[in-house]
């Protein structure tokens, strides 16, 4: 690990051990509907939630998908979305490679996985619409692995994607990310936990020389960010948001953040970062997605502002009737359909120079992206 690598409180092989939670003394905890800890300190999650799907070689809607074990000791798994459309070939016969999405999912630090089935179809729809490799990871789950593991997992699949464009000998590396794979065009997608991983990820890489790798962009997606105090779209959608009401997130952080944490701990409220600050970090372009039906959308918001007011390149992606997670909604299909437009978008524009001026009032007048 680098420089900045952050230290778990504890850690085990395996995502089912008990690692870092007190004796429950016959006592069953958890959130209900959705994880219980028993009382030898096991972790069951509901199934309603994790119907998994197995990755697939042959094309599927012109999208072949495989697992690649990175880390067996640890079960990181990283599942790679090719798309192989006569589109795709098009942009082989310019580019010769197609650009690389690091995708990570979401689910309070605490649920889902890559084969899970609702992002396993996302990956593979952003593959065929937005004509890249995606590559899909998994990270160790709190409560059995509080943060910062999930950060430390995910930046080792970055060390892990800079060694197999690196290694010399070619044969050892994935023959698809050898043949596919344009390591200087890649890109972070982060759907709520996974965008805030992101957010930690590209502070901890700006320390680290990861050539030949070049991270052109960061996605967010609804980034999972919290505090104590409730902002007012918390309190506005509390009993109206059916995927993530605040209560749920209160959950979700008491099972992830560090023992003793609060929620204004930096791992949940990026305003609350220490050294070193924003405006010294040399960090991508940012594409910041928010839903205006989203209880998170306040700390969102700030979340723009705060970059911005620190002189970084970052836009502001707004859609005004969107819940929570939309991207995996099927009744949102549209709003999907358009976020991958200007994710394309996004992909192919060149970096400008930031203007932080004026940040509120775009902000408050939710201009896009596109």
């Amino acid at each position: 690990m680098g420089s900045m690598s952050l230290q778990a409180e504890s850690s085990t092989s395996g995502l089912t051990n008990r690692t870092d939670f007190s004796p429950l003394d016959d006592v069953e905890q958890g959130i209900p509907g959705l994880l219980t800890i028993q009382s030898d300190g096991s972790v069951v999650r509901s199934n309603i939630f994790l119907q998994n799907v197995d990755a697939c070689q042959i094309p599927v809607d012109g999208v072949a998908s495989k697992d690649v074990v990175v880390d067996s000791d640890r079960g990181l798994i990283a599942r790679i979305f090719v798309p192989m459309g006569k589109k795709q070939e098009e942009e082989r016969s310019i580019h010769k490679k197609l650009p690389v999405t690091l995708f990570v999912h979401g689910g309070g630090f605490c649920m889902f996985s890559a084969s899970t089935v609702i992002f396993h179809d996302f990956c593979r729809k952003m593959a065929q619409k937005a004509n890249t490799l995606v590559v899909s990871i998994d990270y160790r789950l709190a409560p059995e692995h509080r943060l910062p593991t999930a950060y430390n997992d995910c930046f080792d699949f970055l060390k892990w994607l800079q060694s197999q464009a690196s290694e010399e000998d070619r044969s050892t590396v994935d023959p698809w990310l050898d043949c596919y794979a344009d390591f200087s065009r890649c890109f972070w997608f982060g759907e709520s936990a996974g965008a805030n991983i992101v957010h930690h990820i590209a502070l901890r890489a700006t320390t680290e020389d990861l050539r030949p790798l070049q991270v052109k962009g960061l996605v967010l997606s609804q980034p999972f960010f919290g505090s104590e105090e409730r902002t007012a779209s918390e309190i506005e959608l509390e009993h109206d948001e059916p995927i993530i009401p605040p209560a749920l997130c209160d959950e979700f952080w008491k099972f992830s953040l560090p023992h003793g944490a609060s929620r204004d701990h930096p791992y949940s409220n990026p305003l609350n970062e220490v050294l070193p600050p924003l405006s010294k970090l040399d960090l991508p372009r940012m594409l910041v997605v928010v839903g205006g039906l989203d209880p998170l959308r306040d700390h969102q918001f700030a979340y723009v502002s705060h970059v911005h007011e620190a002189g970084k390149n970052v836009k502001l992606l707004f859609f005004r009737d969107a819940q929570h997670s939309f991207p995996l909604m099927a009744d949102q299909s549209m709003y999907a359909d358009m976020l991958l437009k200007c994710l394309v978008k996004f992909m192919q524009r060149r970096s400008k120079p930031t203007e932080t001026s004026g940040c509120r009032r775009r902000i408050s007048a939710c201009m896009n992206a596109c």
